[in-house]
This record gives C-alpha cells, sequence and structure tokens, in this order.
C-alpha cells in the first residue's frame, strides 16, 4: 500500500495518508478517534517490511536474478529496481552503518520478538489470577526473558537480580503501578522523553498517570460503596426496618442514595432493593 521508495514515513504527504485511512476504514470499524494510532501503526509496520526486504537483499548482494525473486506482488518493476537502487547510494551506506553501530550497543535485548509489549501484557493479565497486579516491571522482566526462563543475557540478569532486591525490601508497595520511582526506574535510570519501558508504541508517562490516577479513582468509589452496604445491613434488624439508613436506588437513579429514613419499612424485593415501602 505504501511505497517503498519513500525515505521516511514523516515526509510523506497529508493526502497520501488520508488515502491509507480510508483503506483502513474499508476493512476495519474505527471510530476517528484512532486515526492517529493506525497511521503510526502502519508506519512501523512499513518501516520493518522494508527492513526485511534489505536483510534479504544484502545476503544475495550481486545476484540479480535471485534478489528480482524477492520483489513483492504489489510492487512495480519500477518502484523496485528503485528501491533495490537506493541501497547503494553513500547517504544510505552511512545512515545503514550508523544504526548498526546503534543496535550492537544495545546491551539489554528483549524477547517479544514482534509481538511487542502490549500484547505481552495482555496476555499476562489473561492468564493472571489478579490482572490488576500485573505491572511494567513485570512485563519488561518476561519481555527480557528467553522461553527456558533465563535472562536474554548476564547483563540484563543482574539488572533483573537487582530489580528482585528493591521489590522484595518493598513488598507492600511491589504491585505499585506508579513509574516514578518504581523498581524499573531506580535500576534502569529516568525514561527516554516521550517513552516508557514495559509499555507499547505510543504510550507516554503522561498517559500512564491518566490511567494511574483513574485506577486509584475507582479503587476509592469501590471501597466507599462497599462500606456503604456494609452500614446499611448492619443497620437493619430482624423485622425489616432500618434505623437511621441510608435507601439506596430508585426509578431515576438507581444505586445512588437518595434519602435518609429512620424507623420505617423497608421493601425486600430485589428490584426495588432499599426503596421506602
Amino acid at each position: 500500500m505504501v511505497p517503498l521508495t519513500f525515505s521516511d514515513w514523516r515526509v510523506i504527504k497529508k493526502g497520501y495518508k488520508d488515502l491509507y485511512w480510508q483503506s483502513v476504514l474499508q476493512k476495519f470499524i474505527l471510530d476517528e478517534g484512532r486515526r492517529t494510532y493506525a497511521l503510526q501503526q502502519i508506519g512501523r509496520l512499513w518501516r520493518a517490511h522494508k527492513s526485511r526486504l534489505r536483510g534479504k537483499i544484502r545476503v544475495y548482494r550481486k545476484k540479480k536474478k535471485d534478489i528480482a525473486r524477492l520483489q513483492p506482488e504489489d510492487c512495480d518493476d519500477a518502484e523496485w529496481e528503485m528501491f533495490v537502487k537506493q541501497m547503494s547510494k553513500r547517504k544510505f551506506i552511512l545512515k545503514s552503518q550508523k544504526f548498526q553501530e546503534m543496535r550492537e550497543k544495545q546491551d539489554l535485548p528483549h524477547t517479544c520478538s514482534r509481538q511487542g509489549y502490549a500484547r505481552l501484557e495482555f496476555r499476562m493479565q489473561k492468564e493472571s489470577p489478579n490482572p490488576s497486579s500485573i505491572t511494567r516491571v513485570d512485563v519488561w522482566c518476561k519481555g527480557h526473558t528467553k522461553k527456558n526462563g533465563k535472562p536474554s543475557n548476564s547483563r540484563v540478569a543482574e539488572r533483573m537480580k537487582k530489580i528482585k532486591e528493591i521489590r522484595n525490601a518493598a513488598a507492600s508497595d511491589s504491585h505499585n503501578h506508579s513509574i516514578q520511582n518504581d523498581a524499573l526506574s531506580q535500576v534502569l535510570g529516568p525514561d527516554r522523553y516521550g517513552r516508557v519501558r514495559g509499555k507499547g508504541a505510543g504510550v507516554t508517562p503522561s498517559k500512564v498517570g491518566v490511567v494511574s490516577q483513574n485506577k486509584e479513582l475507582v479503587t476509592q468509589i469501590q471501597e466507599k460503596g462497599a462500606a456503604r452496604f456494609e452500614f446499611f445491613f448492619s443497620s437493619r434488624n430482624g423485622e425489616g426496618t432500618s434505623h437511621s439508613l441510608v435507601v439506596w436506588g430508585n426509578k431515576n437513579g438507581r444505586g445512588f442514595p437518595f434519602a435518609f429514613a429512620k424507623e420505617q419499612k423497608v421493601s425486600d424485593t430485589p428490584d426495588t432493593f432499599g426503596v421506602l415501602a
């Protein structure tokens, strides 16, 4: 869909991206709010596709017949010839060498493959008896562990050991979802600007902060609701009367306290739970 000859996703004109978005809408039901993420995902997949093709081209080098067999079905001859020719330009060679050097300096290789942190976290939550307990520290450690259960290399093993020591020292706070001072930040240092370790692409510190605040708010509401119900049941006697209790639920706003009552008969029917009889 996206031509291989474009040098950078960021320089592609908006008109082209509008067409890509319309192509997505033909196959999937998405609202306009998903546009940015969908286009970002297209850009990532496009870069990965070009990278794999270039890797195969390097293997064959000057064997033109073998290189020609790599041409994708949706790529015409002129576009493919230009794409292959771009790899011999000095600018591309220098850029490629730069990224190869950067990759060699990565001392903490992950084991997520193409799955990514987002899907890894989803799978871990699905398999866990307590999904809300899964933190980015758990996801990062899992994403740097091989199938045999061992860390991806010795440097990762060293970091994991320190993370475990920090979490054991603060066992009561081991499920803390804050990214400001969790075990991962203490061992690896602050996250890069606009990035969050152990999270999927597009996640930023500000977004994680909003989600954490929302979770705390939901927890507080649930705790208050449980306390009110406990108060309701403890206030009732065996004859079905209430003593200065909060009356819950009505046809207009069921589930919320709307009146106070003293020594009044209370209906026990499930559909009108707590409504004055």
